[in-house]
């Protein structure tokens, strides 16, 4: 009896490897349905449940192509529908994207999937000063973030300065914020607290500035998931952004200082060490 309900339960598995399934539903259910779940398998935090996820993947993608294109063949041969056999190319490339996708996640901690992908995040707007001079920057640093800067910066062509209060966000999104700000050549400040990769904004600065009270929070890079590609490839991103700092006038006993800090534990410089290794311009 078991065996008459494992054969039953694996039977159109192995139809579809025999491409013995009607086209539409391979296309429907054993290609772009099955792909659409094995999208939503989380990141793995570790390296063997990863390569798990990666081979689990690939081996449905595999078992996809060999009896999709076997029911194509067979649909063609018998005078079928060659608009549905177009469908089914066009499903075995979603898939193999979509695992393609997969993979690259395991291994690299999602990092082929920008933020903006997955969420559709509206534009804030930003807070513009009474003279229209001054922008704030708040909270989370996200790829929505540039985009509310270009929309305020265009609505108030007379603003020279933005000021910044933010524990952080996406490196990728704050290098394009530094890149808006070095090309307007505006001035940075930060009155309260500006942290982790608010503080690549701020460096973008040409003038410098923070408050009595205010503090930089700084610590080397880290990412939740560790494997092999994903460390490379933070090291590369930090590296990255030591140079930047560089350019802008940080010292290299700063940085070295820097980007040591733990990530769960942020180093605060006091006003003099910023103003004596050139991260503010003015004390």
């Amino acid at each position: 009896m078991l065996k008459a309900t494992v054969d039953r339960l694996a039977s159109p598995f192995a139809n579809h490897w025999r491409g013995q399934n009607a086209l539409l539903p391979t296309i429907a259910f054993s290609v772009l349905g099955i792909t659409l779940l094995i999208a939503f398998i989380p990141v793995q935090a570790s390296l063997p449940l990863a390569f798990a996820v990666v081979l689990l993947s690939c081996t449905i993608l595999i078992w996809q192509i060999v009896g999709t294109w076997r029911a194509i063949t067979f649909n063609l041969g018998s005078f079928g529908d060659p608009m549905a056999s177009w469908l089914a190319y066009g499903a075995l490339l979603v898939a193999i994207t979509a695992t393609g996708f997969q993979v690259l996640d395991q291994y690299a901690g999602k990092f082929s999937k920008p933020a903006y992908w997955k969420e559709n995040l509206p534009i804030p707007e930003l807070l513009v000063s009474k003279d229209g001079q001054a922008m704030h920057i708040t909270g989370e640093i996200n790829f929505t973030t540039n985009t509310a800067l270009l929309n305020t910066i265009a609505k108030y062509p007379n603003a020279k300065t933005v000021i910044l209060s933010s524990e952080g966000g996406l490196i990728y999104a704050a290098r394009a914020l530094a890149n808006t700000i070095i090309a307007k050549n505006f001035d940075t400040q930060v009155t309260k607290q500006c942290a982790s990769a608010c503080t690549i904004v701020f460096m973008a600065g040409n003038h410098r500035t923070i408050g009595e009270n205010a503090k930089l929070g700084f610590h080397r890079y880290k990412f939740e998931i560790q494997n092999p590609i994903r460390k490379a490839s933070l090291n590369d991103e930090q590296k990255k952004d030591i140079e930047f700092f560089r350019n802008r006038g940080a010292s290299k006993a700063f940085l070295q200082q820097a980007f040591k800090a733990p990530h769960t534990n942020l180093w605060y410089p006091d006003k003099n060490t910023l103003f004596s290794t050139g991260i503010i311009t003015k004390h």
